[in-house]
């Protein structure tokens, strides 16, 4: 729990000061292995006082605006190349149903279906 509290001060101080957070796994998170992001930000959001709609836009919007390419991609909106995901509920109430999606779009082109 200390190291719960711990964490949590930093990402207190950082997003005080106005860093944009962006979610990852790459330096892994207790319980997440690296290729469990859904997983991860359900996690980061408890350890960062994250509510869901902070959760998601370090998913999406913050990782476009650090790379850069805001004008491409991260974000619904039109001329940009959007990766959508469908739900049975709305991650906005429970961050856990990312873990389960129902159909996956890339640019447009179903990638799965459930």
């Amino acid at each position: 729990a200390k190291m719960v509290d711990t964490f949590r001060e930093c990402y207190d101080k950082m997003r005080a000061a106005g860093v944009a957070l962006v979610a990852s796994t790459d330096a892994g998170i207790p319980g997440v292995v690296h290729h469990e992001l859904p997983k991860a930000i359900h996690v980061f959001a408890q350890i960062a006082g994250l509510t869901p709609a902070e959760a998601l836009r370090t998913a999406t919007a913050n990782p476009a605006d650090a790379l850069n390419i805001a004008h491409l991609t991260g974000r619904v909106r039109t001329g940009l190349a959007a990766d959508l995901l469908l739900f049975d509920a709305n991650p906005l109430d429970d961050l856990s149903v990312l873990q389960k999606p129902k159909a996956i779009w890339c640019r447009g082109e179903t990638i799965e279906s459930a």
